[in-house]
This record gives C-alpha cells, sequence and structure tokens, in this order.
C-alpha cells in the first residue's frame, strides 16, 4: 500500500507540474505546444517566415510559459543549469517564488536540495529572452532495494550510519525509529568496525538516503 500511495503521489505532482503549462519543450530544447495554442495565426505566420518555429527557442517564448527536462549540472541560490537531451544546456534564474518540489521530501524542498546529477523538469516564464524557473520537479524513476556491504566507520544511534566499502568509498545514511536492525540479537553488535549490510531504496533524487534496514554480519571470529 505505501508503495502504491508513493505512485498516487507522484503521478498526482507530475499532473500539477504539466497542468500549469501553456507551452511544452522537450529535453532536445524542442518546444512543443501543450494545449490551445496561445498565439494568433498572423503572429505564427509572422514567426515562421522569419525562420522560427514557435517554442524553439527562448528568444520565440517572450512572455510565455514552456516546460524542460534534463540534468542537472549546476545551482546555486539564484541559477539552475541543465543538460537536455541532445546535451546542450538551459539556464534558468532562481527567485523567491521559484516552487522547489521533491516528492521524497514533500513541501519542505528548498533550493538547497536540488543537487547535480538529479533529473527535474523545468516550468519556465520567459521575461526578455531570460527564462526564470518557476517550479522545479525532481523527476524520479522506479523505486528500487538497494544493498551496500561496508565497515562501520561512524554510527549515531537514530541519527546517521556511514560505511566504508571494500574499494574504499564512504556511504552515509539516516536512520530513524523505522530503520531495522537485523537480527535483534546483534543489536549491540552495531559499532564502528562492524561490517554491515545496509538496505535501503534508492533515492533517485540524489538526497541522503535512509537507511531501510541494517544488517549486521557475524563478528570475525580470533
Amino acid at each position: 500500500m505505501k508503495k502504491n500511495w508513493i505512485y498516487v503521489t507522484l503521478i498526482t505532482l507530475i499532473a500539477v507540474f504539466f497542468a500549469t503549462a501553456q507551452v511544452m519543450a522537450s529535453p532536445a530544447n524542442d518546444a512543443r505546444q501543450f494545449g490551445k495554442p496561445m498565439v494568433t495565426p498572423g503572429t505564427q505566420a509572422t514567426a515562421m517566415a522569419s525562420g522560427h518555429t514557435q517554442g524553439n527557442n527562448a528568444s520565440t517564448l517572450h512572455g510565455k510559459r514552456a516546460n524542460y527536462f534534463g540534468t542537472i549540472l549546476t545551482v546555486d541560490l539564484t541559477s539552475l543549469v541543465i543538460t537536455l537531451k541532445d546535451s546542450t544546456t538551459q539556464t534558468f534564474v532562481l527567485d523567491s517564488s521559484t516552487i522547489i518540489r521533491i516528492p521524497t521530501l514533500g513541501r519542505g524542498a528548498t533550493v538547497a536540495n536540488l543537487l547535480v546529477g538529479m533529473r527535474v523538469g523545468v516550468h519556465a516564464v520567459n521575461d526578455a529572452g531570460t527564462l526564470t524557473a518557476k517550479i522545479v520537479l525532481a523527476i524520479p524513476g522506479k523505486p528500487a532495494l538497494v544493498h551496500r556491504v561496508g565497515v562501520v566507520t561512524d554510527y549515531q544511534a537514530g541519527v546517521s550510519i556511514t560505511i566504508q566499502t571494500k574499494d574504499g568509498s564512504t556511504f552515509t545514511f539516516l536512520v530513524n525509529d523505522k530503520t531495522k536492525i537485523l537480527p535483534a540479537e546483534r543489536v549491540d553488535q552495531l559499532v564502528v568496525g562492524a561490517t554491515v549490510t545496509i538496505i535501503m531504496p534508492r533515492d533517485v533524487t540524489g538526497g541522503v538516503a535512509t537507511a531501510k534496514g541494517i544488517v549486521v554480519h557475524p563478528a570475525a571470529q580470533p
């Protein structure tokens, strides 16, 4: 039931995202009109005569809204750059009115939660050639469980756990009251130096994942 609820929530968010759009631009920066055209036939004819396809670039979207999809290349408090499907980039202005939506964070998401590599949809408004992001929506992929095995390098009960894998990589996971420590009789053995397997849902938004389960391996025999 929980998985179904997540899917329903995600579908609802994406539906709301698209409902606000008047023009839709694909990741390849090939914008397509969504719903009824917002320009008159005369305006379209003028644009075509001048050699431009309506919605094909930012300059033809003056005063209009468009959706872009891609992967975050850079982001800070005032700007967002995404890589589109055709490997070109698009820059957006972020301001106090920009709404950030990340399904795993609910309404508490902020610009600080947008990370490089995250797949997003951006609903933007063109103002004299400058695209201002009105909504930035993280786009999760299919949920899946991930297992990571490593040695505990830091553990704060109820807060977080950090492990180091065989290749030397370190991973940190959040721990809460829903995190299960297995088997129950080895709870006291969950300390720095213990070998564990972390079970977590793949967090496609790129944020710090919460451990769903921590399997404590038997202590090595002397």
